[in-house]
């Protein structure tokens, strides 16, 4: 059963009022689901794929291309083409030939790997669908791509293809009711929340959870066995993406070791330059969404201040649980139960479950009762003082203060002295009213004087599953 994406399908189903063909991009990391996307909100469309080959050069694409023509349609002079068609020019041309009245939705999937990673395609694509296939009214043409930096800069950005994109989608990992319905009621509540804090909501990671194991077993199989599925995956996914430079690599691992970071702290540590080809390193990795730029809730967004932070579950997961014991699992002496208990596997579950309440920020603003009015919200920071992780500021003159805890025991006078402190940085800055809310999560027993500090007292999967 396909779940979720109404909207995506929504925007890929509607009508073309124009009288010419429409282009569609559709953009998101790797396993996200894209192909599975295009596939259901075209189930009913004839629908000619065509995918790009990583890695390989632009000819074997061009006759991969042409190969597909000839599976689109069974018109054996295309294959006796193949050595004769050596140019994109050529071949687009050759696709609008084929193509001639018929009402058929044009995919290419891997769009970057069809180019080389290169513009060409891009600038003769321009010229064909100016000059040609635009003319096919009847049709859609897909544009699909997993490395957004080359699709957003390339594509979307590029001048030859300014203002011809009609829709543009960057598709997102399922929210956590998503992934919830994606287990069709076989998973409880708090099974969802440790697996979305392990692997996101990324479908194809989703998939390989066997159902009759607990979430524990699945993660021990999974992920520290030697040829378990995300134990291997690291590679699948990071080096497709960025295996042209190792800094991206040493970036995306300080952050997962590390915690959030400046920018001149980064910079520091690595021993690299801080100029503009940095600075096109953290863009890249932030379109990815494998990092995020933090800006306090403050401060204007592209300013100076800011932190660099860890955004995607399954890299920081790699990281801190999979990484640092390769050569056990490799072979298979790693005692695999230990690995999920422990102040290592504690600390990484704690900087989980902050992102997932960071990435679910409107459950939290609805549970409290205050999504009816307009806030801002994010983190708050100053150098040498207290952070914030997150925070609300509301239109009604009220500063929202959440912390978050995944924890076994709550230590209530510690807990609280470390909030005041918190407390004391903010209001330094703000006059306003604060209330105090503490979200936990998985059920434990909270201290009465824990309850008499905070206002509100959230169990999270209360805010998802109710």
């Amino acid at each position: 059963m396909f779940i979720g994406r109404e909207k995506e399908i929504a925007l890929l189903q509607r009508k073309n009022w124009r009288d010419q063909a429409e282009l569609i991009v559709i953009y998101g990391r790797r396993r996200i689901g894209k192909t599975a996307l295009v596939e259901e909100a075209y189930k009913d469309r004839i629908c000619w794929k065509f995918e790009g080959l990583e890695g390989r050069s632009t000819r074997r694409q061009i006759r991969n291309f042409l190969f597909t023509i000839y599976q689109h349609t069974g018109n054996e002079a295309v294959i006796q083409k193949q050595n004769s068609i050596k140019t994109w020019q050529e071949a687009l041309l050759l696709l609008d030939k084929e193509i001639g009245t018929g009402e058929y939705i044009i995919f290419f999937d891997e769009f970057q790997w069809m180019a080389s990673m290169r513009t060409q395609l891009v600038s003769t694509f321009k010229w064909a669908w100016d000059n040609y296939l635009q003319k096919h009214s009847n049709c859609k043409f897909v544009i699909c791509g997993s490395i957004s930096s080359f699709i957003v800069k390339k594509v979307l950005r590029s001048r030859a293809l300014y203002g011809r994109i009609d829709t543009e989608i960057n598709l997102k990992p399922f929210s956590l009711n998503e992934t919830s319905a994606f287990f069709h009621g076989k998973r409880l509540a708090q099974e969802v929340l440790e697996i979305y804090m392990a692997v996101g909501g990324v479908p194809q990671y989703l998939k390989v959870f066997e159902p009759e194991k607990s979430v524990a077993q699945n993660l021990c199989s999974l992920a520290f066995e030697p040829n378990g599925y995300f134990s291997k995956e690291y590679h699948r996914l990071f080096i497709s993406h960025f295996s042209s430079n190792e800094q991206y690599e040493k970036i995306v691992k300080f952050l997962a070791l590390h915690g959030p970071q400046t920018r001149d702290a980064l910079v520091k540590s690595l021993k690299t330059g801080n100029g503009g080809t940095f600075s096109n390193l953290l863009n890249d990795l932030t379109m990815a969404e494998f990092i995020e730029k933090v800006y306090p809730i403050d401060k204007h967004v592209g300013g100076r201040t800011l932190l660099l932070r860890q955004y995607d579950e399954f890299l920081h997961f790699y990281f801190r649980l999979i990484f640092p014991n390769k050569t056990a699992i490799e072979t298979n002496t790693i005692k695999v139960y230990e690995q999920l208990t422990g102040p290592v596997y504690n600390q990484w579950r704690g900087y989980a479950f902050e992102r997932l309440c960071r990435k679910h920020v409107k459950l939290i603003a609805k549970y409290l009762e205050f999504s009816g009015i307009s806030f801002s919200f994010g983190s708050w920071f100053r150098k040498n003082e207290a952070q914030v992780d997150l925070l609300f500021k509301r239109a009604d003159n009220v500063l929202t203060v959440c912390e978050m805890k995944y924890v076994e025991r709550i230590k209530g006078v510690e807990l609280i002295r470390t909030f005041e402190k918190k407390l004391a940085a903010l209001q330094s800055v703000y006059n306003l009213p604060v209330q105090k809310v503490l979200i936990l999560g998985n059920q434990i027993d909270v201290p009465d004087k824990v309850f008499g500090y905070f206002d509100k007292v959230i169990l999270f999967k209360d805010l998802v599953f109710t």
